[in-house]
């Protein structure tokens, strides 16, 4: 395999769509962007965080060909990881961090907050322009 680490992602996208071993490089590119934003707007310890972002890319890669290019790839990995989180919450309600949540209230701020957390695309931006 050729070296594409310093390619854009739609260039890396296209060779991976046309041969999925080149898609550790998209692990290697957003993993700890991801994970970042995953702890960010979650507030799980790092293990959990670390098995979100493992459904993350389980999803990018069975869903990699349903990617729509005229958007940004970046901004789609970015909307994966935020509803993998959500998912998270909503399928752990009353399970969470082993606390049993006696007030239902309490889980709905939780979800809230990540729901109005900041657009993953301009979570990307402000990371690419630090």
């Amino acid at each position: 395999m050729k070296d594409i680490s310093k390619l854009k992602d739609e260039e890396v996208l296209k060779l991976v769509i046309e041969d999925l071993n080149y898609f550790p490089e998209i692990i290697l590119r957003y993993e700890e962007k991801l994970l970042k934003y995953i702890i960010r707007i979650s507030s799980l310890d790092l293990a959990d965080a670390e098995n979100l972002l493992q459904e993350v890319f389980i999803k990018v890669y069975k869903n990699i060909y349903d990617f729509d290019s005229k958007f940004s790839f970046s901004s789609w990995i970015y909307r994966i990881a935020h509803n993998v989180t959500i998912d998270h919450y909503r399928k752990n309600k009353k399970f969470i961090n082993n606390i049993v949540w006696q007030d239902s209230e309490e889980y709905e701020k939780i979800i809230s907050n990540i729901e109005s957390a900041d657009k993953p695309d301009k979570i990307f931006e402000k990371n690419e322009s630090k």
